[in-house]
């Protein structure tokens, strides 16, 4: 494998489409593997993927170079999904670091990442990225392919639960670019809806970005898994604007 060059993360909230991204840019075999290596619930698995044992305070000084390793492709690429609670993990978890432990934490993280680091910040509705990820915590279905049945329907709004996902992914679509930039990591913004219209464009607009070229016949990707938006999201969406009075700003971005 070729000395790592650079480093990217797809950057935002749950629910946004980056799991669409993260197979596209996988399967293009030059864009590294963009994984949840940093989610808390799945660090578990891939400690155990790494031949590591589970990380704790103790030794997870050694985990973000294993899950650099794993997630780089054989050009040099490494890439990461980095939602914002996973950052907020990562960067307690850093400052126990030795040799990182008294730097800011936007300093830390270009120590462990750099010195090349790129962004992606995969955005959506506010409110409909809350809804849905509600409704997936709700049923357990996080994902569907083509042939799969859909989830049920919950039957009625969590009013308080979608309330409080709705506030957090706002939270973090102020937080993510002033971290970026306080970093002075350059990023693109990708829509969710150009992921579900275009998905191979998209995937080339991150590789032009990132200054990888493409191999031929990578444009053609197509998406495995379902776009899970529905009639029953207009549906909550509407119960929970009467109820709460709405969002100004996520009615303008419709």
């Amino acid at each position: 494998m070729a000395e790592r060059w650079l480093s990217y993360f797809l950057v935002g909230t749950p629910r946004t489409g980056s799991s669409r991204l993260s197979e596209a840019l996988t399967a293009t075999g030059c864009l590294g593997h963009p994984e949840e290596y940093f989610w808390r619930l799945q660090e578990h698995h891939w400690a155990s993927r790494f031949g590591m044992p589970p990380p704790d305070q103790s030794n997870y000084e050694r985990y973000p170079a294993a899950a650099v390793e794993a997630g780089t492709t054989p050009n040099g690429v490494f890439g990461a999904k980095l939602f914002w609670i996973h950052l907020h993990d990562l960067l307690r978890h850093s400052e126990h670091f030795r040799e990182l432990g008294h730097l800011p934490g936007h300093l830390r993280f270009q120590a462990i990442f750099g010195p090349s680091i790129r962004a992606v910040f995969v955005r959506r509705n506010c409110l409909r990225a809350a809804i849905s990820l509600w409704r997936a915590e709700t049923t357990g279905v996080w994902s569907e392919r083509g042939g799969d049945d859909p989830p049920p329907v919950p039957e009625n709004l969590d009013v308080w639960r979608v309330t409080t996902l709705h506030a957090d992914i706002h939270a973090a679509e102020i937080g993510w670019p002033h971290f970026l930039n306080s970093a002075t990591i350059p990023y693109m913004t990708v829509h969710y809806d150009e992921i579900a219209q275009d998905l191979g464009g998209v995937a080339g607009q991150v590789a032009e970005f990132l200054g990888v070229d493409l191999p031929p016949r990578s444009g053609n990707i197509s998406p495995t898994l379902r776009r899970q938006a529905d009639q029953a999201t207009e549906r909550f969406i509407g119960q929970w604007t009467r109820v709460t009075g709405g969002c100004g700003i996520c009615e303008a971005n419709g």
